[in-house]
């Protein structure tokens, strides 16, 4: 039993998250998905720093500027497309029969659900964590303190896992 409870949370060797990750990281798609989210992020902080040095900010307030749009994009990434992933991906788990035959597959409830949920939108975080940098970019430009927004990506990660949860 403490064996079951030890691997829930080894997700990496979680069966139904594997699968995901293989079919959901091809090279292909995910190379596509990463290089738009990254010319887009790449393009908000290039424009909000040309726009700032051309309305004679400074560079601090220019950096500040493109927190807002990057968090945007981030929120798009996560809730708007993460969510779509994950209530899609059960609809069609259920439509296909898969969610009958993995009731009968000895894993505990929790570890199905972490499963699914953090399989499903794999391509949506690892497309988030590329938007990363450029956000911390703008961040330390800034001089945004991290109690600032520490809180507001906790909030932002809470809330995207309550909006996949519904999903599921």
């Amino acid at each position: 039993m403490s064996h079951l409870r030890s691997s829930v949370w080894k997700l990496w060797e979680n069966p139904i998250f594997r699968r995901y990750c293989r079919s959901r990281l091809r090279l292909r798609e995910l190379s596509v998905a990463l290089l738009l989210s990254v010319l887009i992020a790449g393009f908000i902080v290039g424009l909000v720093s040309s726009i700032g040095v051309r309305s004679h900010e400074t560079p601090v307030d220019a950096a500040r500027t493109g927190v807002i749009p990057l968090l945007v994009l981030q929120g798009l990434i996560l809730f708007v497309l993460g969510t779509a992933q994950v209530a899609g991906g059960m609809t069609a788990e259920r439509d296909e029969g898969v969610i009958d035959y993995q009731r009968l597959i000895p894993m505990s409830p929790l570890s199905k659900v972490l499963g699914y949920l953090f399989g499903l939108p794999i391509r949506e975080y690892v497309v988030f964590f590329a938007t990363l940098p450029f956000t911390a970019w703008s961040l330390w430009r800034g001089q945004v303190a991290w109690t600032v927004w520490l809180p507001l990506y906790a909030v932002v990660a809470s809330s995207a896992l309550l909006s996949h949860f519904t999903g599921l």
